[in-house]
């Protein structure tokens, strides 16, 4: 929406035209800031996907420093987790300790559960 025709002249919001060097009359700053706003926003928003494509890799990377590049360590897949998976045996009493448990032992020399006292 045009806020001044392009004479000059009269204006459909009365006011006296752009003043301290902004682009558009003071009425029309907030539509006009909105606009810049979402310009700017886009113009990153664009340059943010280039850089992205631009990355370069470790391998470009360490070529062009000219340093060896030190292979990434193997995905291995995480195991599904089982609760009731046997973990460890203790070594005092035998007791087989899970994946998920709740438990305390009550000998006093247990190497897995130590006693708490108050």
């Amino acid at each position: 929406m045009s806020y001044a025709c392009a004479s000059g002249g009269a204006r459909a919001c009365n006011c006296i035209g752009p003043q301290n060097g902004d682009p558009v009359c003071p009425c029309a700053m907030p539509a006009y800031r909105e606009q810049e706003l979402g310009r700017r926003a886009l113009d990153l928003i664009r340059e943010q996907g280039r850089m992205r494509d631009l990355k370069e890799t470790p391998a470009e990377k360490a070529k062009r420093i000219g340093v060896p590049l030190i292979p990434a360590k193997p995905k291995v897949p995480a195991a599904p987790f089982n609760p009731n998976r046997t973990v460890s045996v203790c070594g005092e009493c035998g007791l087989e300790m899970k994946a998920v448990m709740g438990f305390v032992c009550s000998r006093a020399n247990c190497p897995c559960f130590p006693q708490v006292t108050a």
